[in-house]
């Protein structure tokens, strides 16, 4: 993947989790709630078949709690072509 590829599939899955206005921020200045969101995101680089999350929403305000549920049904991986 090339840098150019990396950045763009990173600004895809965190526009998943509502994050992609962040993107150039440093992680020290994101808060907690963003920060479990960007893991979220992290486990969607690649647009892995499988993914498994344990207590996704521990540490989310309940408005992103509420948003996370709809995550999972915007995130399709691509089909195999």
């Amino acid at each position: 993947m090339s840098a150019e590829q990396a950045k763009q599939e990173a600004i895809r899955v965190l526009a998943l989790v509502d994050l992609a206005d962040v993107a150039e921020q440093k992680p020290p200045s994101l808060s907690h709630g963003m920060s479990k969101r960007v893991s979220i995101a992290q486990a969607l680089i690649g647009s892995p078949e499988l993914v498994l999350l344990d207590e996704p929403t521990a540490g989310l305000d309940p408005a992103n709690a509420k948003k996370s549920a709809n995550w999972s049904k915007l995130y399709r991986p691509p089909l195999p072509l």
